[in-house]
């Protein structure tokens, strides 16, 4: 299948943005789906043909990778064709500012990446993939989809009561969380790898404010950096071992429990 590459507009007669549904009609096979990690939707993979479609959080099209039999047609080679080598050398001419990486490349004037992950050793060996990615999608130089688009961590806010004033006064941050909200009808739900964990702010958010926003505040003030962080509460316990840069958080976790299993 001959996929000629529009950079940041469309691959083959495929453009980028339009839904799931609308990606399908330029296919004559249903593709198959697999879970993807990260929270990510799932991708269509139309394996005879060697392309695979990814959507981004809103089910939207945000890249195409492209395999053997693909063609991944631009200016007119196919770089599925070019030995790793002539493909770095040949794009390098093109794009001053492209960037290597350990198992391949990415060009962020063109929005293409390509993947040859024995490149070091074999510098002719044809790359595994390339995948070309609408703007902003793979803004990164390791390939991480851009978390306005796909992340995996969401905080929400639920119902929330209005708050009457009541000129009271508390000792602490917790004791004010406490007086402030009901029992029963308000809670928030951590989204965490696309499973929710409902918290209550009246019983369980006076144990998490204060860590949370001593954590917020620190990745606020520090361009990168790394925080331990642990969370007691009824609803949940566990351990979160953040890292972050300019762009990215990221957040391994380690659960003890879990309220209701």
């Amino acid at each position: 299948m001959r996929m000629d590459i529009q950079p940041y507009q469309s691959v083959g007669a495929i453009p980028f943005g339009i839904k799931r549904s609308e990606s399908r009609k330029h296919f004559s096979t249903s593709p198959k789906t697999y879970a993807m990690p990260e929270g990510r939707l799932p991708n269509d993979n139309y394996e005879a043909a060697g392309v695979s479609v990814i959507f981004d959080k809103y089910n939207c099209l945000g890249a195409i990778e492209l395999t053997t039999p693909a063609e991944a047609i631009f200016q007119g080679k196919d770089l599925l064709q070019l030995p790793w080598s002539k493909a770095k050398n040949w794009l390098s001419q093109l794009d001053a500012a492209i960037e290597e990486k350990e198992d391949g490349l990415v060009s962020f004037k063109y929005g293409i990446t390509i993947f040859a992950p024995e490149k070091a050793t074999k510098p002719n060996q044809l790359p595994t993939s390339v995948t070309v990615f609408k703007k902003n999608y793979f803004y990164v130089k390791d390939g991480i989809p851009d978390p306005q688009d796909v992340h995996s961590f969401h905080l929400y806010v639920a119902f929330v009561e209005g708050i009457t004033a009541q000129s009271k006064t508390f000792e602490n941050l917790e004791e004010a969380v406490k007086g402030i909200f009901s029992n029963i009808r308000e809670f928030g739900i951590l989204m965490m790898n696309g499973i929710p964990l409902r918290f209550s702010y009246k019983h369980d958010l006076p144990f998490l404010l204060k860590d949370w926003v001593e954590m917020i505040h620190k990745i606020q003030i520090n361009e990168s950096g790394t925080h331990e962080l642990k969370l007691d509460c009824p609803a949940f316990q566990t351990g979160w071992s953040i890292k972050w840069d300019e762009k990215f958080i990221q957040i391994k976790t380690h659960w003890k429990t879990v309220e209701g299993g």
